[in-house]
Parts: structure tokens; C-alpha cells; sequence
């Protein structure tokens, strides 16, 4: 077997990630430390702990479950109705994004839901520590299905492409949608493994074709985000197959936001601190964690 055929193994593939996340982790153990002792600072409702199951990798959450989710999706309507002609910067074809949010400013009420003690209870309790906040994005998407024609998100896949990676991606409707709205769809992630072992090296599972996924999944085993808005899912989408954006009429409004380990996060997030966001969270250690700064506390590492 040669080299390149080697590498491509599943086996081969899990022990290079596991070394290599071991060597990042002793490299930051005493900031691991301090984000797994922060979790049990976290003012905490009974009702979420520990909702995503680990076998699973997800949880679904009525509308109503998290709080603030109102004021968030108040401002994402509003936000829709004023931008609605603007030309989208990215996957503009079918699943447009209309607001990439980079710091406070751009989303106060949106960048407060997304820290606030709910979703961050949720996070830290399946990822074991205080994660960092990766980016946040709203998608408004309209009608966009062509017969046998789907292309990048709207095909199964799952974020990151590693076998030992895991996430928390938040997705919530912040309007009415159905099954014809293009839902968010997932597999769970004991039934995704499956799916993965099935396919062999993770280099081949960026893009999976439908009928790939159901040899092996039944189409009874998805799960869609379908709902009144503040209807949640929190889905290690690392883990996960999903989809989404196959809308075939209305429109779907979706909020989206992840956040992913210390150890993980080797660039940081895409949001950057701003006066607006000292004066709104000051010293808050937790926030402060979540939303780190990039200069003080990343460094690139050049194995990865």
C-alpha cells in the first residue's frame, strides 16, 4: 500500500487527529483549565441541562425554550425587511446571506441572545468548557429548487470534515417554517457514523449525494427544524450529516451561529471586540472567553 493510499485510511486518518489535538490541548491545558472550571459559573436553567445528548449529538428546542429568542428574531425580521434587496456576498445562487455579523454593533440584539446564559449552558455542557464563538449568520433563503440539481450546503455533509471534531451549531427558525421552506435536516450522529464508516476516508465525505446517504440511513431517520420562529435545534453539526436550503416555495429565515472548543479553535472566531462590547460586557469572564481576543490569545499552528 503506498503512502498517499496509507493516509487515507480511517484509522490513519483518527490517529494523526488525535495526536495532533493532544499536542494542542498540553499547549493550552492551563486555558483549558480555567474554561472547564468556568461552566459551573453559569447561571443555569434545569429544564436545559445537558439537553444534547452525547450518543445523539443534538437537541431539539421549542420555541420558547431559550430566552431572548423573541428579541433576537424581532430584530431579524426587521433586519430581513429592510435588507431585502440587497445583493447577498455569499452563496447568493441559493442560500443567501444577508447579515454576517463581525462585531456588537452590527447585531446587539442578536450578539446578546447568543451569549446569554441559555445558549451558552447548552454549549458548555455538551463540549465540557466555555467554547469560543466562532461567527454568526442570518440567512434569508427563497425559492431555489431545480429537479436533480443541488449543490454546495443543500447536499449532505458535515462541518469541518474530521472524525474527531465536535461542535455545538446552533440553527433557529427566526420565522415560520415548513416543510416546504427549505428546513434545516439532519441525521443524528449514531446513525451518521454509520453513514461515514460506510463512505471510508473523511477526504471523500465533503459533498455526500442522497442516495449515498440512504443506503445506509432511512429517509424515517432525518429530523427537520420545522416550526414557529424561536423553534431551535443544537446540533453537533461535526458529527451530524445535514442539509438545508432546499426551498421550494416561501422563504426560510434562519439564525446560525457555532461554537467550537478551545483546542479547536486554532484562529478564532470571526467576531472581534469593539468598545460597544467592553461597555456592554466589561470584565465578564465568561463572555470575555467566549469571545476572546485574537491577538492575545491565538497562535497560528502550523501542523494543522
Amino acid at each position: 500500500m503506498s503512502v498517499m493510499a496509507l493516509s487515507r485510511q480511517p484509522g490513519v486518518e483518527r490517529l494523526i487527529e488525535r495526536v495532533r489535538r493532544t499536542a494542542r490541548s498540553f499547549r493550552m491545558r492551563d486555558e483549558q483549565a480555567e474554561r472547564r472550571r468556568l461552566v459551573s459559573r453559569l447561571p443555569r436553567k434545569p429544564e436545559l441541562s445537558n439537553v444534547m445528548d452525547q450518543k445523539s449529538g443534538y437537541a431539539i428546542l421549542p420555541a420558547g425554550s431559550l430566552d431572548g429568542v423573541e428579541t433576537a428574531a424581532a430584530f431579524a425580521r426587521q433586519y430581513r425587511d429592510e435588507h431585502r434587496n440587497d445583493v447577498a456576498k455569499k452563496k447568493a445562487d441559493y442560500n443567501p446571506t444577508i447579515l454576517e455579523v463581525k462585531c456588537y454593533e452590527d447585531a446587539p440584539a442578536i450578539v446578546d441572545f447568543v451569549l446569554s446564559d441559555n445558549v451558552l449552558q447548552v454549549a458548555a455542557d455538551y463540549l465540557g468548557e466555555i467554547p469560543v464563538l466562532m461567527g454568526i449568520k442570518l440567512w434569508c433563503t427563497p425559492p431555489n429548487q431545480e429537479a436533480g440539481k443541488l449543490k454546495g450546503s443543500q447536499m449532505y455533509h458535515r462541518d469541518g470534515q474530521r472524525w474527531l471534531l465536535r461542535r455545538v451549531k446552533y440553527l433557529i427558525n427566526m420565522d415560520q417554517v415548513d416543510s416546504e421552506c427549505g428546513p434545516f435536516t439532519f441525521l443524528p450522529a449514531d446513525i451518521s457514523e454509520r453513514l461515514s464508516n460506510s463512505i471510508g476516508s473523511i477526504k471523500e465525505q465533503g459533498r455526500v449525494k442522497d442516495d449515498v446517504v440512504f443506503r445506509t440511513a432511512k429517509p424515517t431517520d432525518t429530523i427537520s427544524l420545522i416550526g414557529p420562529a424561536g423553534t431551535a435545534a443544537a446540533v453537533d453539526s461535526s458529527r451530524c450529516f445535514h442539509c438545508g436550503a432546499r426551498v421550494q416555495k416561501g422563504e426560510r429565515l434562519l439564525l446560525q451561529f457555532h461554537f467550537l472548543p478551545r483546542a479547536d479553535a486554532l484562529h478564532g472566531g470571526a467576531l472581534r471586540r469593539t468598545p460597544a462590547f467592553t461597555a456592554r460586557y466589561g470584565d465578564d469572564p465568561i463572555r470575555n472567553l467566549v469571545m476572546p481576543r485574537r491577538s492575545e490569545h491565538f497562535v497560528e499552528h502550523p501542523d494543522d
